[in-house]
C-alpha cells in the first residue's frame, strides 16, 4: 500500500523520543510517509482517545523494545490492547523489535535475574544469562504446552 499508515507503539521503552526518531527515520527512509506515535508511559495513557484512533486508522503497528513488563503493566487490559486485539483479527499488520517481538505470543519472559546479566561471560549467544535461560525458556514452554 502506498500510502500505508504506521504507529510506532513506545509502550515497552522508557526512552521514548529516542525510540521514535529512530524508527521514524528507519521507515521514512522506506518510503512511509505516514508514521504516528503512540506512547504509553503511564496506565491512563492506554485509555488516550486520540492513541486509540490512530491505532484504528493504521495499517501497520510496530512495537518497540524496552521492558516486557511495562507491556503487561500498561497496555494489558486497557482499551487500547481489546482495540490492538481487533485489529490484529482484522488483518492489521503488527511488527516489533525485542520486547515488542516477545509480547505478540501467548506467554513473554518478563523476569530474571539482573545479577548475572552484568557479567558478560554469564551470557549466552542470544543475550539471555546463561544460567537463567535453561530455567526460565523451560517455564515458558511448559506453561505454553498446558
Amino acid at each position: 500500500k502506498d500510502e500505508a499508515k504506521l504507529v510506532i507503539m513506545t509502550i515497552a521503552t522508557s526512552q521514548v523520543e529516542g525510540a521514535y526518531e529512530k524508527y521514524d527515520a528507519i521507515f521514512r527512509k522506506r518510503k512511509i510517509k505516514h508514521v504516528e506515535m503512540v506512547d504509553v508511559s503511564a496506565r491512563e495513557d492506554a485509555f488516550n482517545e486520540a492513541s486509540i484512533k490512530k491505532i484504528e486508522d493504521a495499517d501497520i503497528l510496530f512495537f518497540t523494545g524496552g521492558d516486557q513488563l511495562n507491556i503487561t503493566s500498561l497496555f494489558g487490559g486497557s482499551p487500547m490492547h481489546d482495540v490492538v486485539h481487533r485489529r490484529v483479527k482484522t488483518g492489521v499488520v503488527i511488527a516489533g523489535t525485542s520486547a515488542g517481538a516477545a509480547m505478540m505470543s501467548g506467554s513473554m519472559i518478563v523476569g530474571g535475574r539482573s545479577d548475572s546479566a552484568r557479567d558478560p561471560s554469564s551470557r549466552s549467544p542470544g543475550g539471555i544469562p546463561r544460567r537463567d535461560r535453561t530455567a526460565r525458556l523451560s517455564g515458558s514452554a511448559s506453561r505454553s504446552a498446558a
